[in-house]
């Protein structure tokens, strides 16, 4: 098929996959009963669509980015428009938040204060005690009859949505007074638009950042998005954009703006000052702390003139108390949470809880991990990106509370990083929809959060493990090359026997020395040249190298004394770095050691022919060499040294 086919097919399978995933998302909406009463049929489309779009994105790839920007960007805004708009046709019934946001937008369009009372105190207040008669007959005010307290959750409650949100809130009540229609409708468009505009900053921080504008479609298109969003509304969608935001602005904007955009954010959802500690390092990385401690100054300040107009004296501790209930009795689809508090003892109904240990715990287990995310920072937009999803991962990890709509921070950051493995995982948070299905008892919502922390771990092991991976050979790479690089001299031709991915001749070379590579199979991932061998005989002349590096290889060997002949042939001295054993339970250890971690690298396990110190000098003497010096590297579980020998002339 011609690249012109190839690319028109692409853009078939988009097209196709696009307009099945909307036309299931509005059936679903549209049918009876709504979403929260038919969960089998609300997780199968939204697994179906899931698997839908993936195929058409994989597929649409090329035609999607390797055509015109404007192309791209248009395709993914309009797939983003038309699953939200027909997520939005569904009646409210996958979360009950919406409710609260209705009633505090009622009470903020009325010139009151939200925060000032809970739902039950302010309807008692205006209707007196409850009228039984009344409920029962559907009375309904606004925000103020008995019959709608009903919808609400934590009415005992202070509202926790800030000033931002408090604002369109009322906004959709005032829309809804002036062209009609329920605020609650009003609201979720103002969600959906909202987070539209969050879709079009993410394409914009991916060309800033020189990556393809589809991966915006792990947001863009992502079906716990799609439904949270539009389906459920969340004030979730308010901050997203904000979050976006930065990432872009980073490097482009002056400090005291980045400031105002993580106070607006904030205004929006607190939860989302998760964020602001990386942005303030990658501030002070790209230039000076001075720009980190006036964008801070610049957020409190945002931050307080959006409470300033609802101060009252109780405010701060009415907060507190409804914060609270996150952090010391709500719990829900958190698995780390649940195992902590099972090994620490507590049985519910049986023993004290054990809160006041473990949230404390918890808290600061998300406060290290967000800054060590924050002192990662090297002052680019991708390093941020990356770290958004570590630092919202951590939080999510770490929270009592996991509902689906909370990961909209976390599935916004990984469209940025382009780590379609945490889009994936966070699939998995829809299953929590299950635990409302009566017939699901404790041991089934356990089964269900094993299969997500799994299905997570999977997922995010698929792309993160050989990244992973080859960070650690990196790092052990650089290891070898410090103990090798006083035994090399200038000019050097140097040959890396068993170099594996090639990492520790690409630090030789980065000395100054010509180096060539040498392994029995190709796992090269350098530019430097490499030849293979049959783990023997070498197809190199006599005398080639100066010198050849021999890295925990050896012992690999089938004959390692033929080896050694070999590598004495085409290098007058040899560095040589081996594990050893000194009695024969160390013999057995790190057998399993080796074995253990050549799998990760997708090596089968093989015999091992692992000798003391004193087998190997004896070794090289009898091969006619004669042993320079040697050191202990580590006497620890790993024994291992460094031999240095030279062929007599």
């Amino acid at each position: 098929m011609s690249e012109a086919g190839a690319g028109e097919e692409g853009g078939q399978k988009i097209a196709l996959a696009l307009a099945l995933s909307v036309v299931l998302t509005l059936w679903v909406a549209l049918c009876e009963p709504p979403p929260r009463e038919a969960i089998g049929r609300f997780l199968g489309v939204v697994g179906l669509s899931a698997f839908l779009l993936g195929w058409g994105v994989r597929g649409g790839w090329t035609w999607l980015n390797g055509g015109p920007r404007w192309r791209g960007v248009a395709v993914v805004l309009a797939g983003a428009m038309a699953l939200r708009v027909a997520a939005w046709m569904a009646p409210v019934s996958l979360s009950d938040d919406v409710w609260r946001y209705v009633w505090d937008g009622a009470i903020v369009a009325g010139g009151e204060n939200p925060y000032a009372e809970t739902p039950r105190e302010r309807v008692t207040r205006l209707k007196g005690e409850p009228d039984d008669a009344a409920i029962d007959a559907g009375e309904v005010g606004r925000a103020s009859s008995w019959a709608e307290l009903k919808r609400l959750n934590s009415p005992d409650y202070h509202t926790v949505y800030p000033p931002g949100a408090q604002a369109v809130f009322a906004s959709a009540e005032v829309v809804a007074r002036w062209l009609g229609g329920v605020s609650e409708r009003w609201l979720r468009l103002f969600f959906v638009v909202a987070d539209l505009l969050a879709v079009l900053l993410i394409m914009r921080a991916l060309i800033a950042m020189r990556r393809a504008v589809g991966w915006a479609t792990l947001y863009g298109w992502h079906p716990l998005v799609v439904w949270e969003v539009a389906g459920g509304g969340h004030t979730e969608a308010l901050a997203v954009g904000l979050m976006v935001a930065l990432v872009l602005m980073l490097g482009r904007s002056a400090p005291w703006k980045i400031g105002v955009v993580i106070g607006l954010s904030a205004l929006a959802k607190l939860t989302f000052l998760i964020v602001s500690p990386l942005v303030g390092v990658a501030l002070w990385r790209r230039g000076r702390f001075r720009d980190a401690l006036i964008a801070a100054v610049v957020a409190v300040g945002v931050l307080t003139a959006g409470y300033a107009p609802f101060w009252f004296e109780d405010l701060i501790a009415n907060q507190q108390k409804s914060v609270a209930l996150y952090a010391d009795v709500f719990s829900f689809d958190a698995p780390l949470y649940y195992a902590a508090r099972y090994l620490l003892g507590y049985r519910e109904g049986v023993t004290e809880p054990v809160t006041h240990v473990l949230s404390p715990t918890l808290q600061l287990a998300t406060m290290l991990a967000i800054a060590v995310a924050a002192l990662w920072q090297n002052g680019t937009r991708e390093r941020l990106a990356l770290a958004m999803v570590v630092a919202w991962g951590a939080y999510l990890v770490f929270n009592p509370v996991l509902h689906p709509w909370y990961a909209l921070g976390l599935l916004a950051a990984a469209a940025l990083a382009g780590a379609w493995s945490v889009s994936l995982a966070g699939l998995g948070l829809m299953l929590s929809y299950l635990f409302y299905v009566p017939a699901v008892g404790r041991p089934e919502e356990i089964l269900v959060m094993v299969v997500q922390s799994v299905w997570a771990v999977t997922m995010i092991g698929w792309q993160a493990g050989p990244r992973a991976i080859a960070w650690a050979l990196r790092r052990r790479a650089k290891t070898k090359f410090n103990a090798v690089r006083p035994y090399l001299r200038p000019g050097d031709r140097v040959l890396d026997l068993g170099a594996g991915e090639g990492f520790v001749g690409e630090l030789v070379a980065g000395a100054g020395h010509e180096v060539m590579l040498a392994e029995v199979d190709d796992r090269n991932r350098t530019e430097l040249p490499m030849v293979t061998y049959d783990g023997e005989s070498l197809p190199l002349d006599d005398d080639q190298f100066d010198v050849a590096i021999i890295a925990y290889t050896l012992h690999h060997a089938r004959r390692p004394d033929k080896v050694l002949a070999e590598t004495s042939r085409v290098a007058r001295r040899l560095v040589i770095l081996e594990t050893v054993y000194e009695r024969e339970w160390d013999r057995r250890l790190v057998t399993f050691l080796d074995h253990s971690a050549n799998r990760l690298r997708g090596m089968a396990p093989e015999p091992l022919a692992f000798d003391r110190v004193e087998g190997w000098l004896e070794r090289l003497n009898a091969r006619g060499m004669k042993v320079l010096t040697w050191r202990w590297l580590g006497r620890g579980v790993h024994r291992h040294v460094i031999i240095v020998a030279e062929r007599e002339r």
